[in-house]
């Protein structure tokens, strides 16, 4: 499964480096990756991490469930942990 992400990082390379998985808010309806980017920055910078902001499905009817935004960021849980 092929999961959207951006990596953000800062320039200083540490071996002890943490890694956060971040999922924007907005309660699963609306958002994407641009909402919090400048947040997810200064999360990188500030808790010297790698963050991890993973763009997954939005319900596209009311009926929909947040299913299929639970697999996304599921998926890239396991990605995140594979490639740590």
């Amino acid at each position: 499964m092929k999961v959207d992400a951006y990596v953000h990082k800062v320039k200083e390379v540490t071996s002890s480096r943490g890694t956060l998985v971040f999922f924007h808010g907005d309660y699963g309806f609306t958002g994407d990756l641009l909402t919090d980017a400048i947040t997810c920055d200064r999360y990188a910078y500030e808790a010297n991490v790698t963050v991890i902001n993973v763009n997954y499905r939005l319900p596209t009817f009311p009926s929909d469930t947040l299913t299929k935004g639970v697999v996304d960021g599921y998926a890239a849980l396991k990605w995140a942990i594979k490639n740590a």
